[in-house]
């Protein structure tokens, strides 16, 4: 049983609502979040590490931002908020 403090994480599919494009990509990530209660957006490496964090709003649909810093590799974005945690994976070139 979880504890009142813990967060299920969901991890989407590719196939599910939350889909990163381009994926893989060099430069740009971009989601469309529809409706959603998310708050924060994290970037966290395959090692949990959270590289960066992005706070967003609840009216916001598209989430963009530049990647181009980071290492070739495979990255989570981490969405957060309503008592959720959901998750999906790209690959930066």
């Amino acid at each position: 049983m979880m504890a009142s403090s813990e967060k299920r994480i969901v991890y989407e599919p590719l196939s599910g609502t939350l889909k990163p494009y381009p994926n893989p990509t060099t430069g740009n990530i971009t989601m469309e979040l529809g409706m959603h209660n998310y708050q924060w957006i994290n970037l966290v490496d395959l090692n949990g590490r959270v590289i960066r964090r992005w706070a967003t709003n609840k009216g916001e649909t598209r989430f963009t931002k530049n990647v181009s810093f980071l290492e070739s590799g495979t990255y989570i974005l981490r969405l957060e908020g309503g008592g959720e945690v959901k998750a999906v994976q790209f690959i930066k070139m």
